[in-house]
This record gives structure tokens, C-alpha cells and sequence, in this order.
């Protein structure tokens, strides 16, 4: 492995990366499929806005721990390749890597979009109602 993958932090941006599109992905299919678990927000009452108890479950559970757990489970199964840390190889940092790689996605989502729009020239007022952030239940 030669180059731009043997820097650590962008093996850390590109697991961060994957763990994102996985979950933007699997809140994409399940949205499609069951389409009762989107947030139904209502200004004039505020009981109005989960469905069923599984829609809650998905918006304020389910769709926070997806991406930390797509983590662990992506550095499971790279942690022997070249394409993952080297001091990482182990279980347990593996794991506390892929952790913290998931949470680290939102983030890293978000600060890209910023990045990204600022250069395109796009106002983020124009961005605010988009729902592509799957860490953003309710969007």
C-alpha cells in the first residue's frame, strides 16, 4: 500500500465515510419500504409525530446507533487488510476505532457539506431542509 492510504487520518475520513453512506443507505431502504417511520412533525400538536412506537424507536435510537455499529462491524472485518490501521489490528482498538470512525461520520458529513457549499457558492439557508444526514432523524 503506497501514498495517500498509508496516512492514518485518511483511512480513519474514508472508514468514517463508509460507515456514513451505509447508514444513509439502510435509513434510505427502510424509509422506502416502511415509509410510517419518518418523523410526521405537526406544529399544532405536539403528540403528532411518531406513528407507531417502532417509528420512535427508529428516529431517536435506532438511526443514532447505526453508523457507530456499522463502525465495529466494518473494522471487524478489515482490521487484517492493508486498507486499516496498523496499530489497530487488535479486537478491542479495532472496535473503539470503528466506534468513534462511526460517530465521527455525522460529523464529517456535515463539515464537508459546509466546506463544499461554501466553495460552490450555495447559501446553507438552501440547505437546512435537505434530509440526506441520516444522523438527523426527522429531516
Amino acid at each position: 500500500m503506497n501514498g495517500l492510504f498509508q496516512n492514518p487520518l485518511v483511512l480513519v475520513c474514508l472508514f468514517a465515510s463508509a460507515c456514513y453512506v451505509l447508514t444513509f443507505l439502510t435509513r434510505r431502504i427502510v424509509e422506502a419500504a416502511k415509509p410510517d417511520v419518518r418523523k410526521q412533525a405537526d406544529e399544532n400538536d405536539e403528540n403528532v409525530t411518531y406513528t407507531t412506537s417502532f417509528a420512535r424507536w427508529w428516529n431517536t435510537v435506532i438511526l443514532y446507533a447505526l453508523a457507530p455499529g456499522y463502525g465495529v462491524l466494518l473494522a471487524l472485518c478489515l482490521r487484517g487488510t492493508d486498507y486499516f490501521p496498523p496499530n489497530f489490528q487488535e479486537t478491542a482498538p479495532a472496535m473503539l476505532l470503528g466506534l468513534v470512525a462511526g460517530f465521527l461520520s455525522g460529523f464529517l458529513y456535515k463539515l464537508l457539506k459546509k466546506l463544499i457549499s461554501g466553495r460552490a457558492g450555495v447559501e446553507e439557508e438552501s440547505l437546512e431542509g435537505s434530509s440526506d444526514d441520516p444522523s438527523v432523524p426527522g429531516d
